[in-house]
């Protein structure tokens, strides 16, 4: 880990002109070693296992299989059970922050309208300033400003989360077979989003 977080500080240091949200790792460790592939797998294996529990609707379950059983032969994962125990980036508290689940549902909302320059609707792909803010993740994590730089990070992927899950619901969508169920589904999402761009709307005006 040493050795990776020395090249990532070379890397930094040789670029001229270090854009804003790198310039805020500058100095620090990287706290994982790794993401690509298999990352992006653990945050797609969320999301689908989201979506399973919110319907008993069973094309769309198929649908969500096929999606999944697809993923993991063509990131040659062995099992579903392995990018569950090794592809985790967080533990502990930020393991539910990073994730979509009834902890934190209550603050879907706020989350997806808490980054004060990317809009609801986009992935978080830039960090901000700590403001040294203290309190639970609950009462905190309505501005990203209030999170520290780990905390943002796992901010973010619960967000690439409800992204990933509105971009299922569309896909299956457009294959016709929409039910009623995750049509009440679909549009219950995409109503939080419509209200979480108000609320970001109001927040940055």
């Amino acid at each position: 880990m040493k050795k990776v977080n020395a090249i990532y500080q070379d890397y930094l240091n040789g670029i001229q002109d270090i854009p804003t949200h790198l310039k805020l790792t500058k100095g620090y460790e990287l706290a994982f070693s790794g993401v690509g592939r298999h990352f992006n797998t653990e945050i797609t294996i969320d999301a689908i296992d989201y979506l399973k529990i919110q319907t008993v609707n069973r094309d769309f379950l198929e649908f969500l299989n096929e999606k999944e059983k697809n993923m993991l032969t063509r990131d040659a994962h062995i099992s579903k059970k392995i990018v569950r125990q090794h592809y985790k980036v967080f533990k502990d508290e930020l393991k539910e922050f990073a994730g979509l689940n009834r902890t934190f549902d209550a603050y879907l909302t706020q989350r997806l309208a808490s980054h004060p320059h990317i809009p609801p609707g986009e992935p978080f792909d830039q960090l901000v300033a700590y403001n040294g803010a203290v309190g639970s993740l609950k009462a905190r994590c309505h501005d990203m400003r209030n999170l520290t730089r780990m905390e943002q990070q796992a901010q973010s992927i619960a967000i690439k989360k409800f992204n990933n899950c509105l971009t299922h619901l569309e896909e299956f969508e457009a294959t016709g077979e929409l039910h009623r169920s995750v049509k009440s589904l679909y549009d219950r999402l995409k109503g939080v989003l419509h209200d979480a761009k108000g609320m970001w709307r109001a927040k940055n005006s």
